[in-house]
């Protein structure tokens, strides 16, 4: 059937029949009566978003493995350079330091705490076995991560430390966790903070401390969908920014407990936060996928009134693919549209809230998993690194309150990489909830004055008080309250001391919740002098200002953007668009998608439209055909692997110029102590294989092409380079080059040029250029380290 003209396809419409083009073929649509009666804009995003595309939308490239893959998971090959470059940076991670990790939804994340336990657990010397905190900042993350984990040999023991658990479950959980038999332990912050700091405490110490029967010694915090510790910890969750001051106390008992923080998006004041409490004077490496989605459709429709946009709603559920998530922002907006759903006659439907109990939690996460439930309401708690891949609808009945929610949760959709749908239908009303969320509620200066004030005066009448460290109690009384005024009153004074932490004035040191009492460590120790204390108190806020600044200049963007696709509609046919180019507001935005992206992520890298979406389609942009994930430049300017087989550059000879026997070359190799190899295209693979017969040694594993064009940089470590003498001289010369520069950055490290005895650079013989030492033959050199069998 050939393509039809315009003027039939209106006619068509008219009588419920829409035609659209997907990859060069018809597609044909009976029209439902719901999506006959919707606004023209966005009847007209839908026409060409719902028909189905078959072919793959994931376009990322995947990568070789290597052979702590291979060992320690269950995984063939790497998702993304990213997700191979963040497995990379975990396993040379020097000790004591923070790694930061942002990949988007669906792309591995939950691999780097599965595989460095396992990981961990091989460098373990002795008795001791080496097991993880993992911070999750929900009940329902918590548990899908422990339905995974379940799953994987080894990681059965997992568990997730919920308040569902019983006194004796929580008792029992404890005593197997400091035995070893927990690998991953699961806690929300106010629970690693509250009931489990002792037993992180003792876990974290070494076992020649402890009894004979507990084994297990924590490595590493990581904290998942870590951007939750700037949005949500500012006053809705403040214990997330009381998770320095644990990781400190834990470092103090053992300073080589790294910290790992993991997200899907992470924004440029979440990431200037992150580097202030968990870097400050320390090395922490970012690994940055900088690669906006290409699986979505995405579709935007801004409505006058909220009572239409909710009755538009549950009309397009009928249209909608599934599963399907539908968020909102008030829990009492997903209880009224759960409950017209449910009316409707949906019975494989839930609701999932702030309100929903532990056991429904549970119920609900069980049946979406299971596919017994395919469509869940929810405000933003759900979906949170749930390992649901087939999700194929993301509809937002509301306005988030920037775009850094807005593209966490579209991204829960279409994580197999397929197409999925995303569309967004705010109204008026929402523009003001979506100001307040941005921005929070917080203390006015005036009475953050007159709270720090009390809570000094209070710790004097106590007892003495100085700056290294003293105790405030939460329920100072303040003159203009009655004494003992409740939670209210407390809560307050915790955002207050939470503020002052997150802006450099104290630390949070410990907290007694049985006394309500908190123990601080002033870094501002005028904020003890009543007569300087207000005015600094003033000072150090001055700093919220700029973040909630900051909070509307989000919140301002967002809008700006969802109000350009309400001026122009999405007139597929260009030419017949009679609205002015001058005029058109949508010449702003040349992709929403990357416009979403934007807002929420620095790139330096040049990204391609979505071809997707209202603006791809009004300008005829076609999808991307490959999307490159980063990250592969970044190593550790220290990495920490085994002891080098000597210091700078050596030249060994191979007798056989294709390697036909390199799998034994390679184990020889790293008998000596190497412990990364670049190898010839497409000897990646055989490579890991070999490697990962070696516990305890990460067998990194690049191919000549990824040093060639510039994605990767070798890592600092041992190191061998098998020449291709394929090659030409000019990709030999680049590859010898880079090569040497990457890994001899770091002085004291071994770096092995393996080469037939003739191959030349720049004229010259590689023996005569790479080293000052005379070149001998692989064998000799395996012979002479004592590292031959």
């Amino acid at each position: 059937m050939g393509l039809i003209d315009p003027v039939d396809a209106k006619l068509l419409a008219r009588f419920g029949l829409r035609s659209s083009v997907v990859q060069e073929h018809l597609v044909w649509r009976i029209m439902d009566a719901a999506e006959a009666a919707l606004p023209a804009r966005l009847r007209d995003q839908l026409a060409v978003s719902l028909p189905v595309d078959p072919h793959p939308r994931r376009v990322s490239l995947e990568e070789p493995p290597d052979g702590v893959l291979l060992r320690c998971s269950s995984h063939e090959q790497y998702r993304t350079t990213t997700q191979k470059s963040a497995v990379r940076a975990l396993c040379t991670m020097p000790a004591g330091k923070s790694l930061l990790i942002t990949m988007p939804t669906g792309s591995g994340k939950s691999l780097l705490f599965q595989l460095g336990v396992r990981w961990w657990n091989e460098l373990a010397s002795g008795r001791e076995r080496a097991c993880v905190l993992v911070i999750v900042p929900t009940v329902a993350l918590a548990l899908a991560h422990e339905h995974t984990l379940r799953r994987i040999e080894g990681l059965e023991g997992s568990q997730a430390l919920t308040g569902a658990l019983s006194g004796q479950e929580r008792d029992e959980l404890f005593l197997r966790f400091r035995r070893g038999e927990v690998p991953i332990l699961l806690a929300a912050p106010e629970s690693a903070l509250g009931s489990a700091r002792s037993d992180l405490q003792r876990v974290a110490a070494s076992l020649s401390d402890r009894p004979l029967a507990e084994r297990g010694r924590l490595a590493a915090v990581f904290v998942d969908e870590a951007h939750i510790i700037h949005s949500w910890g500012r006053s809705f969750r403040p214990d997330f920014q009381r998770l320095p001051g644990l990781v400190e106390r834990l470092r103090a008992s053992n300073p080589s407990l790294r910290t790992v923080l993991l997200s899907a998006t992470v924004g440029r004041e979440a990431k200037q936060l992150l580097r202030r409490q968990y870097a400050k004077d320390l090395e922490m490496l970012e690994v940055a996928a900088q690669a906006p989605r290409t699986e979505l459709d995405l579709c935007i429709h801004h409505f006058d009134d909220a009572g239409e946009r909710d009755g538009a709603v549950i009309d397009l559920v009928d249209l909608f693919p599934r599963p399907m998530l539908l968020y909102t922002t008030e829990v009492d907006d997903a209880e009224r549209i759960h409950a017209a759903l449910s009316a409707r006659g949906y019975q494989r439907l839930a609701c999932f809230t702030g309100n929903t109990g532990p056991r429904e939690r549970q119920a609900i996460i069980d049946g979406w998993q299971a596919r017994s439930i395919d469509l869940v309401v929810a405000t933003s708690a759900f979906g949170m690194g749930i390992d649901k891949s087939d999700v194929r609808a993301v509809v937002h009945a509301c306005l988030p309150e920037d775009a850094a929610r807005l593209y966490q949760e579209i991204g829960r959709a279409g994580r197999d990489g397929h197409q999925a749908l995303a569309v967004v239908l705010s109204s008026q009303q929402d523009e003001v909830l979506a100001v307040r969320m941005g921005t929070g509620q917080v203390l006015s200066v005036v009475k953050a004055k007159e709270r720090w004030m009390s809570l000094l005066e209070q710790a004097r009448r106590d007892g003495p008080i100085s700056a290294e460290t003293f105790e405030v109690s939460l329920d100072a009384e303040l003159e203009r309250l009655p004494p003992r005024t409740g939670q209210h009153h407390m809560n307050w004074n915790r955002a207050l001391l939470v503020q002052l932490q997150r802006y450099g004035a104290l630390k949070v040191l410990a907290v007694d919740d049985t006394r309500d009492r908190w123990t601080l460590r002033m870094l501002e120790p005028g904020l003890l002098d009543s007569d300087t204390a207000a005015q600094l108190v003033e000072q150090y806020l001055a700093a919220r200002s700029k973040e909630t600044r900051a909070a509307h200049r989000r919140v301002d963007a967002l809008l700006q953007l969802v109000r350009a696709t309400q001026l122009v509609g999405d007139n597929t046919d260009a030419a017949e668009d009679e609205v002015e180019v001058a005029e058109d507001p949508l010449l702003d935005y040349s992709c929403l998608m990357l416009a979403l992206f934007e807002q929420v992520e620095d790139s330096l890298e040049i990204q391609e439209p979505c071809g997707r979406c209202m603006c791809c389609r009004k300008w005829k942009q076609q999808p991307p055909g490959r999307v490159r994930h980063q990250g592969g430049t970044a190593v550790w300017t220290t990495p920490t692997v085994g002891d080098d087989p000597w210091a700078g550059a050596r030249v060994a000879f191979a007798r056989d110029p294709e390697y036909r026997d390199l799998n034994n070359v390679i184990r020889d190799l790293v008998r000596v102590g190497f412990q990364q190899f670049i190898v010839p295209d497409g000897r990646a693979m055989d490579t890991a294989r070999v490697l990962a017969e070696y516990a305890g040694h990460p067998g990194l594993v690049l191919e000549a092409q990824q040093i060639l064009t510039d994605a990767w940089r070798a890592m600092p470590i041992a190191t061998v380079l098998f020449f291709d003498p394929t090659l030409g001289e000019r990709a030999r010369t680049i590859l010898y080059t880079r090569t040497r520069d990457h890994v001899l950055a770091t002085p004291r490290v071994g770096l092995l040029f393996v080469a037939p005895h003739d191959l030349q650079l720049q004229g010259k013989r590689l023996s005569a250029i790479a080293s000052a030492h005379g070149p001998m033959d692989i064998e000799d050199l395996v012979y002479h380290s004592g590292a031959h069998s």
